[in-house]
């Protein structure tokens, strides 16, 4: 009997503990309790109410869930007391909001929980504390839509608490600083009505100040009407930018002007600022490239280099005199073109593109071996782009990735842990993370994820690199299971900057190119005979893997087919019943997606970037660019040649993710 007694001690003190503490470690990854799961499902309906529009039931909800739930305690407040000031229940708005300033300092979205409190007491007549709350958001919110409203609204105050002389310095300044805000509200009528008004006077720096807002505003000819008289470089500068965003031909009289002034002066920076002007008049106003190009080379000569918007225009013209020369086949042409270009270029990474094809140029005169250190330079500077890739292809350097070497995420699982248990707060921020991925509201998701990143970094000074590398894996994981592809993407590429070698890991990659849903993209890939990385690289450019993606030309699903697109594929697929909510679908999208990639290959003999562009523009834009953009069958030369910039990147990106994919799986 004492022996069953000692066994049944040593179970429930030793064994027993150690179970629990199993339990717990991996509990960061096994998702909700049930208790919490309950009172989750409470936040999302209330979030489909509010995002649904239906304030009454959602804030309903959001109460409910106050009361039974502690993890998203603060942002149920917030979202409850915006659907008071959206119902005009203020009152209600009043008390839910001061709770959420008063207990939750650090709230995500404190400093708008103060705006919507601010408003919510001035309906209830709480003049005061209302001021004191917008002053608060005036100084401390950047907001150019936010901060006019809120001194709008104290002035309005003011105005009702018969402080004349406070109304009038908050309406000046709105007059002044918010040219646009000022007309829509009429706030110059409002200065006139102000008991004792006796004109609006402004002071010459005041007339500057305002005429800089008026141009910011576009209000071009009023920003000249108000300079007129005034002198002084800083209104000279102003006058000068109205009249080249007016395309007024005294520009370039008043600019000479100024510039031989300076001369005298000595002034290198606003000569500099001037000359630039001079460009942007003749490159977009008068359309002379060639006057451009001299001038940008006078400031080349002068200084050394570009501004970053002097520059884009010296690209863009380079560029467009490359591609002519290309096309015609002077190749000769081309490099004296483009060699100038790469002295004044910034970074291999950015300026891939004109390192690429230099290289191209080189091969073509038959210089192989300076061809290939180009090639070299980008595919190492630019892995994962589009150019890096082309380089690599014409290397024939395939991508190897260490598919033997994989991520050791109980390691990275054991430091994270251990970051969460020193660090309460983080704790506190990864469960919520964790709330919302289960609970498929991925913005908020996203707001947790930047707060874990930031807390990791100060949790451990020691092992910082190493420990933000276990936290980021963790939640790349995380992210993986929950089908987060969106920030899992994201995440992943800040990982890749900080940790090089993962660029040829094959286990971490999948994180950035997984292959969802793939008993049906296999099942269709098969049946209509194309490549299975295919319809992933349409679709990780389409959608990112979301099924519920939707687009401003009414695109749905995975891999975002049009209704009307809809409605043809159905026809001859026999799919009779179709109706366009049925594109949500998962498995219907991706055969619809699938058997238009089918009918493209086939139309264009299985040349797969005519069959991706004209997946984006449509098959009749492609043959139109064929017969007048290149009518070459030169891959390289007719997607630089697409017209339009959404359908060139689309065509790269979707290459580089074919290329990509085949090189993972």
């Amino acid at each position: 009997m004492s022996r069953l007694i000692k066994i049944c001690i040593f179970c429930v003190f030793i064994i027993l503990p150690f179970f629990i503490k199993l339990k717990q470690s991996f509990s960061y990854l096994s998702g909700y309790n049930e208790k919490y799961n309950k009172n989750g499902i409470y936040f999302k309906e209330a979030y489909n109410f509010y995002k649904g529009g239906n304030y009454k039931k959602a804030a309903g909800m959001f109460w409910l869930y106050t009361l039974k739930g502690r993890l998203l305690s603060d942002y149920a407040l917030y979202y409850q007391g915006i659907c008071f000031v959206k119902l005009k229940e203020y009152r209600k708005a009043n008390y839910v909001l001061f709770k959420l300033a008063k207990d939750y300092p650090n709230f995500v979205f404190y400093k708008n929980s103060v705006f919507y409190l601010a408003v919510s007491e001035k309906k209830n007549g709480y003049l005061y504390s209302a001021i004191d709350h917008f002053k608060y958001i005036i100084k401390h919110s950047k907001s150019p839509s936010v901060r006019p409203y809120a001194i709008f609204q104290a002035a309005k105050i003011y105005l009702r608490l018969k402080n004349y002389r406070e109304a009038k310095s908050y309406l000046l300044r709105l007059y002044i600083r918010y040219p646009y805000f000022s007309h829509k509200h009429y706030i110059i009528k409002k200065i006139k009505n102000i008991p004792g008004f006796n004109g609006l006077y402004l002071t010459n720096p005041q007339k500057i100040e305002r005429a800089q807002d008026l141009y910011y505003d576009a209000y071009y000819v009023k920003s000249l009407e108000l300079l007129s008289g005034i002198n002084g470089q800083k209104a000279a500068l102003i006058k000068i930018k109205d009249l080249l965003m007016t395309k007024s031909p005294l520009f370039l009289k008043d600019v000479n002007k100024l510039l031989k002034h300076d001369s005298k002066n000595k002034d290198s920076s606003i000569s500099s600022r001037l000359l630039y002007m001079k460009v942007d008049y003749y490159y977009y106003n008068l359309h002379n490239q060639d006057k451009a190009l001299s001038l940008l080379k006078h400031i080349i000569k002068n200084n050394g280099y570009l501004s970053e918007r002097g520059l884009s225009i010296y690209k863009a013209i380079v560029w467009n005199k490359t591609m002519k020369d290309l096309k015609n086949g002077a190749v000769i042409n081309a490099r004296k073109e483009l060699e100038p270009l790469l002295s004044v270029t910034g970074s291999y990474g950015s300026d891939a593109k004109y390192l690429f094809w230099y290289g191209i140029i080189l091969k073509k005169l038959g210089m192989t071996n300076k061809a290939s250190f180009y090639f070299n330079l980008v595919k190492s500077a630019s892995v994962f782009s589009y150019y890096g890739i082309m380089s690599r292809i014409e290397l024939k350097d395939p991508f190897k990735l260490n598919n033997y070497k994989k991520l050791n995420l109980e390691s990275d699982l054991h430091l994270f842990n251990e970051a969460l248990r020193q660090n309460p707060a983080l704790n506190i921020k990864f469960k919520r993370f964790r709330a919302f991925l289960n609970l498929k509201i991925y913005s908020l998701a996203n707001i947790e994820v930047q707060d874990i990143i930031k807390q990791a970094g100060k949790a451990a000074k020691n092992h910082k690199k190493k420990l933000n590398k276990a936290v980021l894996i963790s939640l790349a994981g995380i992210m993986n299971r929950f089908g987060d592809y969106w920030q899992l993407s994201g995440l992943a590429m800040v990982l890749l900057y900080n940790d090089k070698p993962l660029v040829k890991n094959a286990d971490f990659l999948k994180f950035i190119y997984p292959r969802p849903y793939f008993s049906y993209v296999n099942r269709y890939a098969n049946h209509y005979g194309i490549p299975i990385n295919l319809i992933y690289a349409v679709m990780r450019q389409e959608s990112l893997y979301n099924p519920a993606c939707y687009s401003s030309a009414s695109a749905i699903g995975l891999m975002q087919i049009i209704p009307s697109t809809g409605y043809y594929i159905a026809k001859r697929v026999k799919c009779y019943n179709f109706n366009p909510p049925m594109l949500y679908s998962k498995n219907i999208n991706i055969q619809f997606g699938s058997y238009y990639l089918k009918t493209l290959l086939d139309q264009f003999n299985d040349k797969k970037y005519l069959a991706i562009a004209s997946y984006n523009a449509g098959p009749n834009a492609v043959n139109y660019w064929k017969t007048y953009s290149f009518k070459g069958d030169n891959m390289l030369l007719f997607i630089e040649s697409i017209p339009f910039n959404q359908t060139r990147n689309y065509v790269k990106k979707v290459l580089t993710n074919y290329y990509l994919y085949n090189a993972i799986y």
